[in-house]
Parts: structure tokens; sequence; C-alpha cells
């Protein structure tokens, strides 16, 4: 317990210099958001439908979506317009998506999904399914998912933690199957084509899918068809754009006859912070340090608004220090992706440091590409900068 209470005196230390470093509109919206009422529901008569993503019910029967710059009547997408997203898919912590042109949504969804498809071929280059757990109920980054992935011609190719199977058999790693390489690089499954379609995989709930130019306006999905325009990303699999973000991701869910029947999320479905007044202003405070120090050297790179509104959803969930941890790792991580790292930004968090075996050192950003590579161009292609 004195251990524990030391490691929290020293985060609470780290917090108060990081707020003095923050951006001069952090504690504005504080104030402004004062005056709001959060995530009311029927029962209180005001909003009549929770809302999502940082949302305030504004008195009215509307939501407030301003300050994560959220779209939609339950302020249900949150885009991000960082200059650096070159075309990357993510979902991470069982319900948090990001399309390829950018688009932010909670989706609580426990079923099967696909996330990226190829549907502009007669025979589709590649689809990515992914397993959610339908049995989560403590903090989305200590449930573990899986993923399928399937490519012309070969059989299902399953990924569960850092395991690669096909057809019941676990592979060795590196292996080459058809077009596609796998290999472990730390604690990631990388997995590379020769079509312009790579993934990333951090082994518990984090999926990263890259596609180059070529393949643009292709794909289709949980993901988006990546065509430029964060408007139409959320068409469903009957080709209907919605703003309904259950309407889309239920039409989306992969259910084989030999499966057990998988519930749908409702319409209406609730914002994971309904009930949480009296701890909402602690959870945004914990969360909005993302627009500060040092995270705010990123910010023209990778908008943080999605990831705030993603830090918010997992602490109103589960509201500890791991769970945290991991809400910020996230933001960091997009930033690696993308050529831009924070270095040593746990640093400023001790409780999130990562310990590592004696002569170990852990680092955020490590090369996608191998030592031998003579020009990086050559090496990363549609991979991440890095990981």
């Amino acid at each position: 317990p004195g251990q524990n209470q030391s490691k929290r005196s020293r985060f609470d230390a780290v917090l108060q210099k990081r707020n003095l470093l923050a951006v001069e509109d952090h504690s504005a919206s504080i104030a402004q958001q004062a005056g709001l009422t959060y995530n009311s529901t029927y029962s209180e008569g005001v909003c009549s439908h929770d809302c999502l993503n940082g949302g305030f019910c504004s008195g009215d029967d509307t939501c407030d979506c301003r300050e994560r710059q959220a779209n939609g009547s339950r302020c249900q997408t949150v885009p991000n317009l960082g200059v650096d997203r070159e075309g990357t898919c993510k979902s991470w912590g069982q319900y948090h998506f990001e399309t390829f042109d950018g688009l932010y949504f909670y989706f609580p969804g426990k079923c099967s999904y696909v996330l990226a498809k190829d549907c502009r071929t007669t025979e589709p280059q590649y689809m990515v399914e992914v397993h959610n757990n339908e049995e989560c109920t403590s903090s989305p980054y200590s449930c573990s998912r899986t993923l399928s992935l399937f490519f012309p011609n070969e059989e299902e190719i399953t990924i569960l933690g850092h395991s690669v199977t096909k057809g019941r058999i676990r592979l060795a790693l590196p292996q080459t199957i058809g077009h596609a390489f796998f290999e472990r690089l730390a604690d990631y499954i990388l997995v590379k084509t020769t079509f312009g379609f790579s993934l990333a995989w951090d082994g518990l709930s984090g999926v990263y899918i890259k596609l180059t130019e070529e393949l643009k306006g292709k794909p289709c999905g949980l993901c988006g068809n990546y065509n430029g325009d964060m408007s139409d990303d959320l068409n469903t699999s009957y080709n209907m754009v919605t703003e309904d973000v259950a309407v889309f991701g239920n039409s989306w869910m992969s259910q084989s006859p030999f499966d057990s029947p998988c519930e749908p999320v409702p319409f209406d479905f609730p914002s994971p912070c309904r009930h949480k007044e009296a701890e909402i202003n602690d959870i945004i405070a914990k969360c909005e340090v993302l627009v500060g120090f040092p995270f705010f050297t990123c910010r023209e790179n990778v908008q943080p608004n999605s990831y705030v509104a993603s830090c918010i959803n997992d602490l109103c969930k589960v509201d500890d220090t791991e769970t945290q941890c991991r809400a910020l790792q996230e933001y960091a991580r997009a930033c690696a992706h993308a050529g831009n790292p924070i270095t040593d930004w746990r640093d400023d968090f001790p409780a999130c440091i990562n310990q590592c075996e004696d002569s170990f050192v852990h680092r955020d950003c490590i090369s996608c590409c191998p030592p031998t590579c003579t020009f990086e161009k050559e090496c990363l292609g549609s991979s991440l900068h890095c990981l």
C-alpha cells in the first residue's frame, strides 16, 4: 500500500506539472463544460439519448459536441484531421475504431465483424475479421480479441495473442503464405503483402491496417472506403450511408451458421459514461492531458480529439491508472505510426513506465525496416513508420 501511495503521489505531482504546461484553451474548456449537463437520460427528462464521446446534453434535448469537435445528433463520430494520418485504419481496446479516412467512432459490439475487405474485385485480395470478447465486462484492455485473415486460395489464418495459426496448425515465424509475409517484431505481429496491404497487431486488442494509394476507394467494412471523404465512411454492408453507428456496425457483423447467436448493438446504446456525473470532471481532466505537454508536439500531425474521446470512454468503464496509461499510449502510438514519436513521454507519467527484463530497454518507437535495408523508402512501402 505504501508503495502504491508513493507512486500515486509522484503521479499527482507530474499531473500538476503537466497542467501548468498545458495549452491555453485547456482551462477554458473545463470552464465551459461546467455549465452543461453530462449524458442526461430519459429518467432525467433532458436528453432522450445519451451523448457520446465526451459530448454534453445542453438541456434542450440536444447534445453539445463542440469540445471534441464531434458530429451527429449524439456526437457519435469524431474526425481526425491530422496531416500525417496517411490512410491507416485502426481499432483498439475492443470498441474503438478509426477509419482509413480518419473518422473515429465508439461501437460497443461484442461479436465478430468485417474490419476491412477488398470490395472492388471479383475475388477479394484480402479480408480482415475482428472477433471481440463477448464476455468482456472489465477494462477493454484486459480482454483479448482475435483476428481472422483471408487471402485468395488460402485457409483462414487466425491471430491470437502472438500465435499465428492456419488450419489449426501454429506457424513458426517468420513465414510466407502466398503473397503475404508474417513476422514478429517486438510485441507486434506484422503482415506485409505484395499488393499494398499491411497490418500490425499488438498481441492483445490493437490492430492497425495500412493501404497504399493504389488501393484507395476499394475497401469496405468498419474501416470505411478510403476515398478521402470521411462523410460517407459509415456505409453499411448493403450500401446505405448512415450516421447511426449501431446500424453501420451491426451490418458488418460476421457470423457463420455454426457460431452461437450474438446480440446486435441496440440503436440507442448507452454511453459508457452514463451515471458518471460525479466522476466525469476528474475523468475529463485525466484525458485532456493529451492536449498538453509533451503530447501537443504531435497535435498538428495526429489530432488528439478522438483519443481524448476514447480515453473518456475507457475511464468511464474502468477508472484506474492502468487503463489511463493504455489510453494515453494509444495516442503516442498513433503519433509513432505517423512518424512523429513522442519520445520519453512516460517520464512525465511514472505510473506508465514499462519495466523491462535485465539488459532490455523499452522504446516507444522501433523501425519497421529490417537492418538490411539500404534505403528507408524501399522497406517502408505500405508499412507504418515505426511501432
